[in-house]
């Protein structure tokens, strides 16, 4: 007769591997990409990141002034306590000053914090349909710097595109260039929030979602404006699984993106 107990040591440490494992499976953050030959980050849709608008907010002579740096760089922990990732500067730089006022930005910039613009030491904005745009990103690409496409959504009466037809040059882009680390996609300047057709950029999030691409999912990539806080517009995008947003006001981070995402299960990731 076998006693009980002698058999006790030899199943415990495979059923406690087995736990080690199955802990391990779920704490996996990468997964194999065959297409690009990468570990890559897996998409995580319940964590929401939101980031700002912050377009016009730069002093004009910012880099040489510690006071305006001072404050800039306070406002930055404000925002961070506020759930906000990072900023977007979307302006076009016209003047030497402009570049510096923008390495200023970058240094002063909290740890976690993220600068996305044309001219930023992080993360580089470039107009999908810019004239350059593939010259660009190759570039960029060849120097490893993150790079952004910016998709303007036009209302109906000023150029607006099939989805599709965006979703495909855009994948033509990246494939061309390897670049396009995020995708971001706003309103144009010239189209007033309520001009917006937000079911045209839902499907627009929906083609982009369904790009094949090397490296992270396109659904990774993207990041999307609220159109002005428009809470039944963010909750059909965090549907499909896009979670990273762009709002134009601190108040819109609870009322409008904190809000849907709380409704949804979902939190906002903490950056402070």
């Amino acid at each position: 007769m076998i006693c009980r107990s002698a058999l006790t040591p030899r199943l415990l440490p495979g059923k406690f591997l087995f736990r080690r494992l199955s802990r391990r499976l779920l704490e996996t953050t990468t997964y194999y990409d065959s297409q690009s030959g990468m570990h890559v980050p897996v998409h995580d849709e319940t964590k929401i990141s939101v980031y700002m608008n912050w377009s016009n907010n730069i002093s004009i002579h910012m880099y040489k002034n510690q006071d305006d740096a001072f404050e800039v760089k306070e406002e930055f922990k404000t925002l961070m306590s506020s759930n906000i990732s990072g900023i977007f500067v979307d302006s076009i730089p016209k003047f030497p000053r402009d570049d510096r006022n923008m390495t200023t930005i970058c240094d002063i910039c909290p740890p976690n914090f993220s600068i996305f613009a044309r001219n930023s030491l992080q993360t580089i904005l470039c107009d999908y349909k810019a004239p350059d745009a593939r010259e660009t990103l190759m570039r960029h690409a060849e120097n490893n710097r993150k790079m952004a496409l910016a998709i303007v959504v036009h209302n109906n009466d000023d150029g607006a595109v099939e989805p599709w037809e965006i979703a495909n040059e855009v994948a033509t882009l990246i494939d061309t260039t390897s670049a396009g680390d995020f995708v971001w996609i706003k309103p144009s300047n010239k189209s007033s929030h309520d001009e917006v057709d937000t079911d045209d950029v839902v499907r627009l999030c929906e083609e982009l979602s369904y790009l094949d691409v090397q490296g992270p999912t396109m659904k990774s990539r993207l990041i999307v404006d609220t159109i002005g806080g428009d809470n039944d517009f963010v909750e059909e995008c965090m549907m499909i699984g896009v979670n990273k947003f762009v709002v134009d006001s601190v108040d819109q981070v609870e009322s409008c993106v904190g809000r849907v995402a709380q409704d949804a299960g979902k939190v906002l990731v903490s950056v402070g």
